[in-house]
């Protein structure tokens, strides 16, 4: 798992901006649409200033995006992954490398158990409507 350990890097490194604006997205909460879910990811990765990890975890976030379009998600499941986002926030605020890994390790085995409850274990994660670029928003589409 790369993010638990993007986030014990940003617990240590993150300017005082980057802290703020991965504080301020996850103080704002997850919209329906999944708006604030995926810009605290990607502000998190983006403030690990490793550029492979960066690249990795931007695909990763694009089929989750894909996947999450797909899925019931209830507003208790939104609920719990932002209380979540504000817990790794407030650990990397307090610059705590091991308690920012150990929240971001319990935010995924959640999204897991979510996965597992949903059915969707063995499904593909890039969802069979995006395999040929279907309603594709990619930037080379």
């Amino acid at each position: 798992m790369l993010e638990p350990a993007a986030a014990a890097h940003v617990a240590q490194h993150a300017t005082a901006v980057q802290r703020a604006s991965i504080a301020a997205v996850a103080g704002n909460g997850i919209a329906p649409d999944g708006t604030g879910y995926h810009e605290f990811h990607e502000l998190l990765v983006q403030a690990s200033g490793n550029p492979l990890l960066t690249t990795v975890l931007a695909a990763v976030e694009q089929a989750v995006r894909w996947a999450a379009a797909e899925q019931n998600i209830s507003q208790f499941d939104r609920d719990e992954a932002a209380k979540s986002h504000r817990a790794i926030a407030a650990a990397i605020t307090a610059k705590d490398s091991v308690k920012a890994q150990r929240r971001m390790e319990q935010h995924l085995a959640a999204a897991l158990r979510h996965v597992e409850a949903s059915g969707l274990r063995g499904a593909p994660m890039i969802p069979p409507s995006r395999w040929r670029g279907e309603n594709s928003d990619l930037p080379w589409r």
